[in-house]
Order: C-alpha cells, then sequence, then structure tokens
C-alpha cells in the first residue's frame, strides 16, 4: 500500500499540471507501440491489490477531454512514482534479465518460482491453498512489465549507440573525403611539375648538353605555392650542366645593374676558357623589371641587357622565379627575344590554351552539346585516318580543332591531353 498511496499522492499533485502535448503520448514496449487503452486493459486483468486500486482510481475519473488527459498521464505517473528499484524488486529484475529474450520463458519461470516456494511456504499452505499460483502469477506479470523496461532500455542503448556510430562515421567520411582531395591535388601538381621539367629538359637542359645555337638566355617560373617554385628552381640547379651561380639581387638599382654585368663579363671568360655555358639563378630578379621598384632608365638598361643576351646569343642564361608577373613591364613579357620562356606553374596547359572563339569554326562554336559530341567522334576518326596516312600536319590541325571543342565544353583535362598528343607529332612533321 505504500507504493499505491505514493502514486496516488503524485498523481493528484500532477494531474493538472499535464500539458495538451502529451495527449496522444504513447507507451513503447520492445519493437511494437500499444495506445495506452491497452496498457489499462492489461492492468485490468490483475489481481495485485495495488494495481486494483489503481485501476479504479484511473476507471472512476471522468470521461472526454479529462480522460484524454489521464491517459497521456499514466505513463509520466508511473515513471514518477514508481523508479526501476522501487517498482520491481531484485527477484523479479533477476527474472527479468535471466529469461529475456528466450523462448518459452513464462513456463520455465512458473516451474523454478514454484520450486522456489516449495521451499520458503508451509506444506499445507503450499499444497491445499492458491497463494503459490497466485503468487507466481503475480512476479510473472511483474516479470513482464520489468522485461518491457529492460527491452526499452536496451532500444534506447542501441538508439544512442547508433547516433554515436553515425556521428563518427560522418567524421570519418569527411577524413576521407579530405584525404582524397589532398591526393588527387597532390597527384594533379607531381603530374604538372613532370610536365613541365620535360619542357624545360627539352628547351633548356638537352640544348646545352649538345652546346645547341638555340639556347634560352632568360626563363621565368611563375606560380602561386613558394614551394613548388623552390623545387623547380632547384632541380634546374641540379640538372643543368653547366656553371651556375646562385645569388640574390641586390635592393641598390645601380649595383644590381653592375652586378649582372660583372656577372656578363665573367661568363664570357669561362665560355673562353672551358666551352661552358653560365647559368644565373637569382633571386628577386623581377624586382628590376618592375616600373613601381626602379627608375626609367634602369628599366632601359634591363630592356637593352637582356636583349642583347638573346641577340648576340651571349653564353649566359638567367633564371628567376616570380609569385605573380603582373607587375612587370610588358616590354618584357610580350618580346620573346628578352624572355623566351616564361612557363605558369599553376597552368594545367602551360600557356597552351587558345581562345576557341578566335580560332574555331563559327559553324561549330554555336552547335549545341548533342551535336558538339557528334562532331568530336568524326574529327576523332579524320585524326585516326590522317594517322594511318602519316600525315601529322593534319592530324596536329584536327587534334587541335578537337582541344578547342573540349575546351567549349569546360572540359579543361581532355584538352590537355590532347595538346600533350600534339607536341609529340610537331616533332614529326
Amino acid at each position: 500500500m505504500k507504493i499505491t498511496t505514493q502514486y496516488l499522492n503524485n498523481y493528484n499533485t500532477d494531474k493538472y499540471s499535464l500539458t495538451k502535448k502529451s495527449f496522444n503520448q504513447r507507451l513503447s514496449f520492445g519493437n511494437s507501440n500499444q495506445e495506452h487503452d491497452e496498457f489499462i486493459k492489461r492492468l485490468h486483468k490483475t489481481d495485485d491489490d495495488e494495481s486494483t486500486i489503481i485501476l479504479k482510481g484511473l476507471l472512476n475519473y471522468r470521461q472526454g477531454e479529462a480522460e484524454a488527459l489521464l491517459n497521456a498521464g499514466l505513463p509520466y505517473a508511473l515513471a514518477a512514482s514508481f523508479g526501476s528499484s522501487e517498482y520491481y524488486s531484485s527477484e523479479v529484475m533477476a527474472y527479468a534479465k535471466k529469461y529475456l529474450g528466450k523462448d518459452n520463458w513464462e513456463t520455465d519461470l512458473k516451474n523454478e518460482h514454484m520450486g522456489k516456494l516449495a521451499k520458503q511456504m508451509n506444506s499445507f499452505k503450499y499444497i491445499f491453498t492458491t497463494a503459490p499460483e497466485k503468487e507466481t502469477e503475480r512476479i510473472l506479470r511483474k516479470v513482464r512489465l520489468a522485461m518491457i523496461d529492460l527491452n526499452n532500455q536496451k532500444l534506447r542503448e542501441l538508439q544512442l549507440a547508433e547516433k554515436k556510430a553515425n556521428e563518427e562515421r560522418k567524421q570519418l567520411e569527411a577524413q576521407l573525403k579530405k584525404k582524397e582531395a589532398e591526393r588527387n591535388e597532390r597527384l594533379r601538381k607531381e603530374q604538372l611539375n613532370a610536365k613541365i621539367k620535360d619542357r624545360l629538359e627539352t628547351n633548356f637542359l638537352n640544348p646545352i648538353k649538345t652546346n645547341s645555337e638555340h639556347i634560352p638566355t632568360v626563363i621565368m617560373l611563375e606560380g602561386a605555392e613558394q614551394k613548388r617554385r623552390d623545387e623547380i628552381f632547384n632541380w634546374l640547379k641540379d640538372e643543368v650542366a653547366a656553371r651556375t651561380v646562385s645569388f640574390e639581387l641586390p635592393k641598390d638599382e645601380e649595383d644590381a645593374l653592375y652586378r649582372l654585368n660583372t656577372e656578363l663579363q665573367y661568363a664570357r671568360e669561362n665560355y673562353e676558357k672551358s666551352g661552358r655555358r653560365t647559368v644565373l639563378f637569382i633571386k628577386n630578379f623581377s624586382r628590376i623589371l618592375k616600373d613601381s621598384e626602379v627608375s626609367n632608365e634602369a628599366i632601359a638598361e634591363m630592356k637593352a641587357l637582356l636583349y642583347s643576351l638573346s641577340e648576340d646569343k651571349e653564353p649566359l642564361t638567367i633564371v628567376f622565379e616570380v609569385l605573380d608577373s603582373s607587375g612587370i613591364n610588358s616590354a618584357f613579357l610580350t618580346n620573346k627575344r628578352r624572355i623566351p620562356i616564361k612557363l605558369n606553374i599553376d597552368d594545367l596547359t602551360l600557356g597552351q590554351k587558345r581562345d576557341w572563339r578566335l580560332h574555331l569554326d563559327p559553324f561549330i562554336a554555336n552547335m549545341d552539346w548533342q551535336r558538339l559530341e557528334i562532331h568530336k567522334c568524326w574529327y576523332t576518326e579524320l585524326a585516326e585516318k590522317a594517322l594511318r596516312k602519316c600525315d601529322y600536319r593534319e592530324v596536329v590541325r584536327l587534334k587541335e580543332t578537337l582541344a578547342m571543342i573540349c575546351e567549349m565544353q569546360g572540359k579543361e583535362r581532355d584538352a590537355y591531353l590532347l595538346r600533350c598528343d600534339i607536341e609529340n607529332y610537331l616533332k614529326k612533321i
């Protein structure tokens, strides 16, 4: 009766404080949901004194809105009044944990509990009264409810574990995506660096080895990443078969011009003695090419110096790197005699990209996507036929058209690969 009294006191206190949003609450039993009316019917079948008093109090409550309030409030009242350690005895909890999830558990529980009662009760009460059966049925009902609570507890634990696992999975997926993006970017840069080194080897390192007449006198490396610029810069130092000199250009423009002219004189003397060229790797060389950094006289003298290096075929090459070439005087950038090789290490096409709007046939440029794909197939077949005939000029023309169509479609990677093929065919013409 102590538990019943506590429940009724709590119920009388809390029944008017329940909000309307709890009207349609339901009790969760394992993997199924039963409405509260079904719980009341099951509770009505019991002979237990406590449950009977609770049932009478509930059934005498007025109908309508109050009844809905009561039905919604019963789970709250039970939860508030009967804690797991108070509502279920240690014996009930032991049975519930032992038989949870087992088949024919009710029969086994009855046999076990009847055997226990046979030892606890006197022989007359056990044999000639229904007390053992009633006590066993009462325990059985309690065990059913305890199993429901255990199932719900396990369900909540599984839900929390699933939520935690989903959060961890999302974090892992985010990390994997980040690593995959970093890996792809690293591979892209490695491929581009290999292409840049191949071009420098073809146009600079090999001509120096063979002492060719067509050796560039100035090489500019432009790129956003200092690390990649330094990598290619240092790679050239190690690979070039020539006398190398590395220094940082003086800030004073007169000192800078004097140092450059002095190095040119040393390069001439060294070439006369050993027949080897001199390659200058100069830090901050771009400063003396910018109008905003030096005077007009210094710009004019540098124009004349760089032009004479190429025109007079001096045995000297200047290699420098720059973050952004936009500040350099246009007279240096547009004249290939002053800066023969300009490489933007961030450009996937290595400066080979052309404006397809200016070079592509207007008839093709105005086609829709589907017709462009058809023409790409047609040009590919023509290029294969030209290749079988060894007509490399026609192959280059057709592949350049295909590359421009790819640029028109936004497929920069395909255009880049096509132009890599074009370079190989140009060597055969």
